[in-house]
């Protein structure tokens, strides 16, 4: 069970790292020639396929670095963006991940969970990164990394509704529906800037 949890972390910090390693790659990049004002209307994604499996002290865990690095990235986008539309966004995502935070670590306490209180390393090596971009860039590099992001956590927020603890269930169902909406904002979004 510990090397489930231990993979689990490794492979979410994984996918996290690979979601802004580069910001100019994009897979969803316009073909030569297709016009740029036809756009798609954001689709949350099927994760079914997606392998689950976890326990409530790694979700609760893991949770958390989504909800600081959001808090991070949100603040840093609020002065930093360009776009007055991001800027917006982005306070849209402190506010929430605010409120997010405080039920989540509610949560914890009744659970005897400790939970991180400052970001990996790595994250903050990234947002330092994020700093030195100039204002458009970073519109671009932010909105992707969100899209991407929120991808994961909507599979690990689905994943969570099914542990089984019916505490955990009730949050992860409440959450989801404010991280579907943080979504299908940063797709609208991410699709503008393009």
């Amino acid at each position: 069970m510990k090397s489930k949890s231990i993979l689990t972390t490794t492979v979410l910090l994984i996918l996290t790292f690979q979601a802004c390693v580069n910001p100019n790659r994009s897979t969803n990049a316009p073909k030569s020639g297709e016009n740029d004002s036809v756009r798609t209307p954001a689709v949350i994604p099927d994760t079914a396929g997606f392998n689950r499996s976890g326990d409530m002290v790694t979700f609760m865990q893991e949770a958390n670095y989504f909800g600081l690095k959001q808090l991070a990235l949100g603040n840093l986008a609020a002065t930093k963006a360009a776009d007055p539309k991001i800027q917006k966004y982005a306070t849209m995502m402190v506010r929430d991940h605010t409120r997010i935070s405080k039920r989540l670590n509610k949560l914890a306490d009744s659970k005897k969970v400790k939970l991180p209180s400052n970001l990996r390393a790595s994250d903050q090596q990234h947002i330092s990164q994020l700093k030195n971009l100039q204002a458009k860039a970073f519109d671009k590099h932010y909105m992707n990394m969100m899209v991407k992001e929120h991808v994961r956590m909507l599979d690990m927020y689905k994943s969570a509704s099914t542990l089984g603890d019916h505490p955990i269930q009730n949050f992860s169902a409440k959450t989801l529906r404010v991280l579907e909406e943080h979504y299908k904002a940063a797709k609208d979004l991410d699709n503008y800037l393009r």
